[in-house]
C-alpha cells in the first residue's frame, strides 16, 4: 500500500515539476489530496498511475487559481484527456469543490499571456490594460451567448487590444505568446466579432468606453 502511494506521488511531482508547478505549496495538497482519496479508496484500479497524477494535479491548480490546461498538465505523458477530465471532476465531487472547473480564471491567463511578453519584450503595462478591457467588453456578451472559451479565445482578445490601442504587439509575436497558429486565433476573433455583427474591432461601439 505505501509503495503505491509513493509511486502515485512521484507521478504526481514529475507532472508538477514538468510544468514548472512543483512549489512547496502545492506538493503538499497535492499529497495531503492523494492520501485522502488512497484512504476513501476514491479512485479505481480502472486509472494509471499517470492518469491519477494527472487528474489530481490538474484539480490542485485549479483549486489554487493556478490558469492552466488539461492539455498542459497531460503533456508529459501520453494521455487520453477525456479519460483524465472524468476522474477530476470526480476528484473534484469527491472534496465537495465541484465549482472549481466553473471559476473563470481570464484574468490570470491573460496576465500568463502578457507576462511572457514582459519577460521578452519589455515593458507591456499598456498591452495588459488593453486586453482587461477588450476581455471585460466581450466577457458578458460571450456568457449571454453560451459561448465556451478556448485557448484561442485569449489569442483573440489579444489580436483585438493590439489592433484597437495600437500596442505594436504583432499578430506573430501573440500566436507565439498563446501557442497557436495565427489562423486559429483569426478564426476565434472572428466568431467573436461575429457575435456583436461585426468584422473589425474598430467598429465596436463602446467597446474603448469602458
Amino acid at each position: 500500500r505505501d509503495k503505491n502511494i509513493t509511486a502515485g506521488l512521484v507521478q504526481c511531482n514529475m507532472i508538477l515539476g514538468g510544468g514548472g508547478w512543483l512549489t512547496q505549496s502545492i506538493k503538499n495538497r497535492v499529497e495531503e489530496c492523494y492520501y485522502a482519496l488512497f484512504k476513501a479508496r476514491a479512485i479505481n484500479s480502472t486509472y494509471s498511475y499517470e492518469e491519477s497524477a494527472a487528474a489530481l494535479v490538474f484539480y490542485v491548480l485549479r483549486d489554487n487559481n493556478i490558469p492552466v490546461s488539461l492539455k498542459e498538465v497531460c503533456s508529459e505523458y501520453t494521455l487520453v484527456r477525456r479519460k483524465v477530465n472524468r476522474l477530476s471532476r470526480l476528484i473534484a465531487r469527491f472534496f465537495g469543490n465541484s465549482s472549481v472547473y466553473a471559476r473563470d480564471n481570464s484574468i490570470a491567463i491573460l496576465n500568463k499571456i502578457v507576462d511572457k511578453y514582459d519577460n521578452s519584450e519589455g515593458d507591456s503595462d499598456n498591452f495588459r490594460e488593453s486586453c482587461f478591457i477588450v476581455h471585460a467588453y466581450f466577457m458578458p456578451i460571450l456568457e449571454a451567448a453560451n459561448f465556451t472559451k478556448s485557448r484561442a479565445y485569449y489569442g483573440a482578445i489579444c489580436h483585438m487590444a493590439d489592433d484597437l490601442y495600437n500596442c505594436r504587439v504583432g499578430k506573430a509575436t501573440i500566436a507565439k505568446l498563446v501557442g497557436l497558429q495565427a489562423s486559429s486565433i483569426r478564426t476565434q476573433k472572428k466568431k467573436i466579432l461575429g457575435l456583436v455583427g461585426r468584422n473589425n474591432i474598430n467598429g465596436v461601439k463602446g467597446v474603448n468606453e469602458i
